[in-house]
Protein backbone atom coordinates (compact mmCIF):
# COMPACT_ATOMS: atom_id res chain seq x y z
CA UNK A 1 0.00 0.00 0.00
CA UNK A 2 1.27 3.25 -0.97
CA UNK A 3 1.96 5.85 1.96
CA UNK A 4 2.52 8.80 0.79
CA UNK A 5 1.78 10.33 -2.49
CA UNK A 6 1.21 14.15 -5.04
CA UNK A 7 -1.85 14.99 -6.55
CA UNK A 8 -2.67 17.77 -8.97
CA UNK A 9 -5.75 19.01 -10.67
CA UNK A 10 -5.96 18.92 -14.52
CA UNK A 11 -8.11 21.72 -16.42
CA UNK A 12 -11.45 19.84 -15.78
CA UNK A 13 -10.84 19.89 -11.99
CA UNK A 14 -9.93 16.15 -12.21
CA UNK A 15 -7.12 14.87 -9.54
CA UNK A 16 -4.86 12.31 -10.54
CA UNK A 17 -1.58 11.35 -8.79
CA UNK A 18 1.71 12.73 -9.88
CA UNK A 19 3.99 10.76 -7.77
CA UNK A 20 3.74 7.82 -5.26
CA UNK A 21 6.44 6.83 -2.61
CA UNK A 22 6.56 3.44 -0.14
CA UNK A 23 8.39 4.61 2.41
CA UNK A 24 9.53 7.67 4.74
CA UNK A 25 12.73 7.41 3.23
CA UNK A 26 11.47 8.07 -0.60
CA UNK A 27 9.10 10.98 0.68
CA UNK A 28 11.88 12.45 2.42
CA UNK A 29 13.64 12.11 -1.15
CA UNK A 30 11.27 13.61 -2.91
CA UNK A 31 10.69 16.58 -0.85
CA UNK A 32 14.41 17.42 -1.11
CA UNK A 33 13.80 17.37 -5.18
CA UNK A 34 11.07 19.78 -4.77
CA UNK A 35 12.94 22.21 -2.29
CA UNK A 36 15.79 22.13 -4.76
CA UNK A 37 13.48 22.77 -7.36
CA UNK A 38 11.66 25.72 -5.46
CA UNK A 39 14.54 27.60 -5.16
CA UNK A 40 14.91 27.84 -9.22
CA UNK A 41 11.21 28.44 -10.06
CA UNK A 42 9.67 31.36 -11.13
CA UNK A 43 5.92 32.82 -11.08
CA UNK A 44 2.94 30.20 -10.55
CA UNK A 45 5.66 27.31 -10.98
CA UNK A 46 6.81 28.31 -7.19
CA UNK A 47 3.11 28.34 -5.90
CA UNK A 48 2.65 24.63 -7.44
CA UNK A 49 5.62 23.68 -5.48
CA UNK A 50 5.49 25.33 -2.19
CA UNK A 51 1.73 23.54 -2.21
CA UNK A 52 3.61 19.92 -2.93
CA UNK A 53 5.78 20.58 -0.31
CA UNK A 54 3.47 22.01 2.26
CA UNK A 55 1.35 18.33 1.23
CA UNK A 56 4.68 16.13 1.38
CA UNK A 57 5.78 17.55 4.84
CA UNK A 58 2.30 17.05 6.74
CA UNK A 59 2.26 13.37 5.39
CA UNK A 60 5.97 12.84 6.62
CA UNK A 61 4.73 14.57 10.02
CA UNK A 62 1.72 12.16 9.99
CA UNK A 63 3.60 8.96 9.38
CA UNK A 64 6.33 10.15 12.19
CA UNK A 65 4.06 10.30 14.81
CA UNK A 66 2.36 7.29 13.79
CA UNK A 67 5.60 5.56 14.27
CA UNK A 68 6.54 7.05 17.48
CA UNK A 69 3.05 5.81 18.71
CA UNK A 70 3.49 2.35 17.24
CA UNK A 71 7.23 2.52 19.32
CA UNK A 72 5.44 2.95 22.01
CA UNK A 73 3.06 1.00 21.91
Amino acid sequence: MTRFTLTDCDEYGQTYETWEGETIDDARDMLDMLKTAEDDATGWQTYRLRAAIDCLTDQIAEAEAEAEAEAEA
